[in-house]
């Protein structure tokens, strides 16, 4: 492997001195919150009508494991929709845009999101849900 590849660093926000870096944003792209939870409801909405054993089945899909990643990835990006919200309120107040601030607030965001979704889960799991 070549050391311009060994020594990539994934850039968590965009400035001004980088043209066209990744962000943590992209991955917002591809877990679009409003599907996540309008496909979630959905699923448990339409079960519900068709009957007990559709709305069984639909229990027994998100109580497997893969059920459960499923949830975890949707927990984590509303979680994450919602700090990142706060993080944008917080800018339109006009503070927090010195770049070493934008930097810090975006990983704040990264790791309270993170978190959140273990802290929910936590209770989830205490409380014998799922």
């Amino acid at each position: 492997m070549s050391s311009r590849v060994m020594n990539f660093e994934l850039p968590v926000t965009t400035s001004r001195r980088r043209s066209n870096p990744a962000r943590i944003d992209d991955l917002l792209t591809a877990f679009s919150v409003t599907d996540t939870v309008e496909s979630v409801c959905a699923a448990w909405l339409i079960a519900t009508a068709m009957g007990e054993t559709q709305f069984a089945l639909v229990g027994a899909v998100f109580a497997h494991p893969i059920g459960k990643l499923v949830l975890f990835g949707y927990t984590w990006a509303l979680a994450h929709h919602m700090l990142g919200g706060m993080r944008h309120l917080l800018w339109d107040t006009g503070r927090g845009l010195q770049i070493w601030q934008v930097n810090l607030l975006s990983w704040l965001t990264i790791v309270g999101s993170v978190a959140l979704t273990l802290a929910i889960w936590a209770v989830v799991l205490l409380e014998g849900g799922l």
